[in-house]
C-alpha cells in the first residue's frame, strides 16, 4: 500500500508518519477511510485554493457528497446482483458462467457506478425499481431454477451488502467530525470559520455600507456565523447593505439598522433563514430589531429543495434543523444571494438545478 504526499507528490509507504521530501507530517497514515491527499484537496477545492472562507457545515457537505453517491452505486449493485440471479435461473449453465461473471464485473465499473448512482438519486426511479423488484422476486415463485451459474450473483450480492453496511458506518456527522479533529491536530485551516468574531467594525470588509446614509437595503440571517460567512467573503464590499443577524448581531450592524429602521420606511428588509425556526420567535426577534410596517421579502432558504438536497445527503429528518444556509458550498452562495436580492425571489429558485447537481 502506498500514500501520496499532497505537499509534493511524493509516494510513500503506507503508514508513514512524515514525508521524506518536504516534512509533510500525515493524519491519516494509517487510515483505510480517507487520506491526506483526500482531505488536502478537499478544503483547496471548498475554498478555491484558499480564496474563500467556509463553515464546518460547508465542509461536511463537500466531504459527504461523494460517499453518499458511493452508497448509492453499492445500493444499485445490490438490486443488480438480484436481477442478474433471477436471469441466469432462466439460461443454460454453459451461458450462464460466461454472462453472469461479465455481468457482475461490468457493475463494478467506476463511471456507470456514477451514473447508477445518480439514477438512485432520482426518487420517482427508486420508487420504480421497488415495485418492478418486487414484482419479479414474487412472481419468481412459479419459474426459478437454483444452478450453479447463480453463485455468482449470489456472491456479488453478499460483496455488495457487506460494503454497504461498510461504507453506512462511516458516514455521517460523527465520522466526519472525528476526521476533522485529527486533521486539525496535524494541520491548521485558516480558512474554516468556527465561531463568530466580528464583534468590532472592520472597514477592509464592510465596504461603505455603515458609513454611506444613503443604504435602503438590510439584510437579515438566522445565524451569527453567516455574517461572517458573507463579510468575510468580500458579499458587502459589492453589496451595500446591512448585514445582521436575528440575534443582533454584530451590535454596531444591529444599532445602526435599528436607527434606520426608526428614521425611515422605505427601506428593503430581506430576511433568510432555514424553515425549521420558530415563527413566533422569529417575528420577536425582527421587532427587536425595529422593524414594523417595513416592507419585508422573504428569500427563502427552505422548501422542497432543501429537504431533497438533505435526503440525498442522507441526513434523518432529526439532523434537518442544522441544514442552514451555510451548508451550500461558499461560491454557490456568492453567486445565487445577488440574483435573488436584485431578482426579489427565493434563493432555492436560484439555485434549484445546482442543489440537484451537488448530489
Amino acid at each position: 500500500m502506498k500514500q501520496i504526499c499532497p505537499s509534493c507528490n511524493e509516494v510513500m509507504i503506507k503508514g508513514s508518519l512524515q514525508c521524506t521530501e518536504c516534512d509533510w507530517r500525515f493524519a491519516f497514515q494509517s487510515s483505510k477511510v480517507t487520506s491526506d491527499i483526500e482531505w488536502f484537496e478537499l478544503i483547496e477545492e471548498l475554498s478555491d485554493q484558499g480564496r474563500l472562507f467556509f463553515t464546518t457545515n460547508q465542509l461536511f457537505i463537500h466531504w459527504q457528497r461523494p460517499r453518499v453517491l458511493k452508497l448509492d452505486a453499492t445500493m444499485a449493485r445490490i438490486y443488480l446482483a438480484i436481477l442478474i440471479l433471477l436471469a441466469s435461473s432462466q439460461l443454460p449453465v454453459s451461458i450462464n458462467l460466461f454472462s453472469v461473471l461479465a455481468l457482475s464485473l461490468l457493475v463494478y465499473i467506476p463511471v456507470l457506478g456514477r451514473v447508477l448512482a445518480l439514477l438512485f438519486n432520482v426518487r420517482w426511479f427508486k420508487r420504480i425499481v421497488n415495485l418492478v423488484m418486487m414484482t419479479v422476486i414474487a412472481s419468481a415463485y412459479f419459474w426459478f431454477n437454483l444452478n450453479i451459474a447463480a453463485l455468482i450473483p449470489i456472491l456479488l450480492f453478499c460483496a455488495s451488502i457487506i460494503e454497504y453496511q461498510w461504507r453506512r458506518t462511516h458516514l455521517g456527522k460523527q465520522s466526519f467530525m472525528r476526521q476533522l479533529q485529527r486533521w486539525q491536530r496535524y494541520h491548521k485551516i485558516p480558512e474554516l470559520l468556527v465561531k463568530p468574531s466580528m464583534y468590532h467594525p472592520q472597514a477592509d470588509l464592510l465596504g461603505e455600507g455603515l458609513y454611506d446614509y444613503g443604504v435602503r437595503d438590510v439584510l437579515i440571517v438566522d445565524q451569527d456565523l453567516t455574517v461572517d460567512l458573507l463579510t468575510k467573503n468580500g458579499f458587502l464590499k459589492e453589496h451595500k447593505m446591512i448585514l445582521l443577524s436575528l440575534n443582533a448581531y454584530p451590535e454596531y450592524s444591529a444599532q445602526f439598522a435599528r436607527r434606520l429602521l426608526t428614521m425611515e420606511e422605505d427601506v428593503n428588509v430581506y430576511i433568510l433563514h432555514r424553515d425549521g425556526r420558530d415563527f413566533k420567535e422569529t417575528t420577536r426577534q425582527l421587532r427587536d430589531l425595529g422593524i414594523k410596517k417595513h416592507r419585508l421579502l422573504h428569500l427563502g432558504w427552505g422548501g422542497k429543495s432543501r429537504r431533497q438536497l438533505i435526503d440525498h445527503l442522507g441526513f434523518t429528518p432529526k439532523e434537518w434543523d442544522a441544514f442552514a444556509i451555510d451548508s451550500l458550498p461558499p461560491e454557490s452562495l456568492l453567486e445565487g444571494l445577488p440574483v435573488a436580492l436584485e431578482e426579489e425571489i427565493p434563493l432555492v429558485e436560484i439555485l434549484g438545478p445546482r442543489l440537484r447537481l451537488l448530489t
